[in-house]
């Protein structure tokens, strides 16, 4: 099989991977698609096109898919033919933080290749203080005080993932001291959450832990960030005591 998708890692790890799988190809035999912001249907195309001339310079020609994921739908359905049965002097590497970001025709076709997922890295207590005093605000705060947020927020789509991972692990840590979980960051920080296990629920935690992670699957698939976040944002429980 000459199709490829190289999921788990960093962005950095599954990039370097790819490389490596490629082995020594001259550039002119190599095609590398990256998204900005997405990668279209007539990037695909002319991919597909490339695909059907000989290699140069190098025994096979040899196309990258950056972050496939962000293709758009017609994109990915634009290649099945191709991953499905490639130019025999062809290799085809995309890369996905995770298989499921992509329709499952694209993943079924490919030889999938997971690199091991590093333990999270923990924001520090700036940040999550940061994120405490916003997620107050949010409690507290009407339909438009959240929209407002989202509007900062979604200025920039990198930007909205990263909030939204360290959302999660704020979440989680709430979470942790609801069910009298030890594995908490800081006693401190731990003090400033006490207060929210007279005012949210396990049921609500979970829930609002689910919409952040399918909001930065969301992102990561391209779908519109302003749209994405204030959906979430608006999800979000309402507390009339958040002190």
């Amino acid at each position: 099989m000459n199709s490829f998708l190289i999921v788990g890692g960093s962005k950095v790890e599954r990039e370097e991977k790819a490389k490596n799988l490629a082995g020594d190809v001259h550039p002119i035999d190599t095609t590398t698609l990256v998204p900005d912001p997405a990668i279209g249907i007539e990037q695909i195309r002319e991919l597909k096109k490339n695909f059907s001339l000989k290699p140069i310079k190098s025994k096979q020609k040899v196309a990258f898919v950056i972050e496939a994921q962000k293709m758009t739908v017609a994109a990915q359905n634009a290649p099945l033919k191709t991953l499905e049965e490639p130019p025999g002097e062809t290799l085809l590497i995309l890369t996905s933080p995770d298989p499921d970001l992509l329709l499952p025709t694209i993943s079924s076709r490919c030889q999938i290749i997971n690199l091991t997922i590093k333990p999270e890295i923990k924001p520090e207590m700036e940040d999550l203080l940061k994120h405490w005093r916003v997620l107050k605000q949010l409690f507290s705060g009407g339909v438009g005080e959240r929209l407002l947020l989202s509007e900062k927020i979604a200025k920039n789509r990198e930007e909205a993932i990263e909030w939204l991972k360290i959302q999660m692990i704020l979440w989680r840590q709430i979470l942790l001291f609801v069910t009298d979980c030890t594995q908490i960051l800081s006693t401190d920080f731990a003090d400033k959450i006490k207060v929210l296990t007279k005012h949210l629920s396990t049921k609500q935690i979970l829930k609002t832990l689910k919409n952040i992670e399918q909001t930065k699957k969301m992102l990561e698939q391209n779908v519109h960030v302003r749209l994405a976040m204030d959906n979430l944002l608006l999800e979000y429980p309402t507390l009339s005591q958040p002190d």
